[in-house]
């Protein structure tokens, strides 16, 4: 799809789920795309210059243009190859819902979850409540929002799977630093969606295995506990 100087360059690290939803989304889209993998204790000249604010990924370039933030570049790769399929709602106010639950799963979901795996003590204790309470709001809001149906769209694997489905993944690593289990027994919705995004072809490709991911993050774990001490 398009030329060489089209296509899209990914600067990312293999175990981002930041990084992971966006190829995860050009997988969907069928859009040819190249990536870069980066090393964040020594970043690369591309990534500094494509990304001077933030430093960090993905960042994508495309037609020579810098991209960064992984909502954003959803929502611009929904915008430039929206004829070949739809991964944002069209409709402004599901739009808007979607986007509200993208920044509740950034914002409270994953920071719980990343806080179990990097702190110990009271404050892993705490990340733990706001994970299981940020849980069971996602049962509810899956419910609601897909009607019934598979996916958080509705009948298409879409925006708000894409968001989420990275973070599952990772869940092994928080449930083995934070000594508990996840109460997925309790979340029905959640779990038949889990079983069936767990099984997508995008998904399969794109995402390292549950091992791999908790052998990165038990080194980020102990780096951050050294830190923090």
């Amino acid at each position: 799809m398009g030329s060489q100087e089209e296509k899209i360059k990914v600067l990312k690290l293999w175990v981002s789920p930041y990084a992971n939803r966006v190829l995860i989304a050009l997988e969907e889209l069928g859009v040819e795309y190249d990536t870069q993998e980066e090393d964040m204790d020594n970043k690369s000249p591309d990534l500094l210059e494509a990304n001077p604010i933030y430093k960090t990924v993905p960042t994508i370039i495309h037609k020579g243009k810098p991209l960064p933030e992984s909502l954003i570049i959803l929502e611009y790769i929904h915008d430039t190859y929206s004829s070949f399929s739809t991964l944002v709602p069209t409709d402004p106010y599901e739009k808007a819902i979607a986007r509200f639950w993208a920044d509740f799963i950034d914002n409270k979901f994953w920071i719980a979850e990343y806080r179990i795996i990097v702190r110990q003590g009271e404050a892993q204790e705490i990340a733990k409540k706001e994970f299981i309470d940020s849980l069971f709001l996602l049962e509810e809001a899956i419910q609601k929002i897909s009607g019934g149906k598979p996916y958080f769209g509705g009948d298409k694997f879409g925006y708000l799977d894409i968001v989420l489905v990275p973070y599952v993944f990772l869940w092994h690593s928080a449930e083995i630093f934070g000594e508990f289990r996840i109460p997925l027994e309790s979340c029905p919705h959640l779990s038949a969606w889990i079983e069936l995004v767990s099984k997508r072809e995008s998904v399969v490709k794109i995402l390292p295995s549950a091992e791999a991911s908790h052998e990165w993050f038990t080194r980020s774990r102990k780096k951050a506990l050294s830190t923090s001490n």
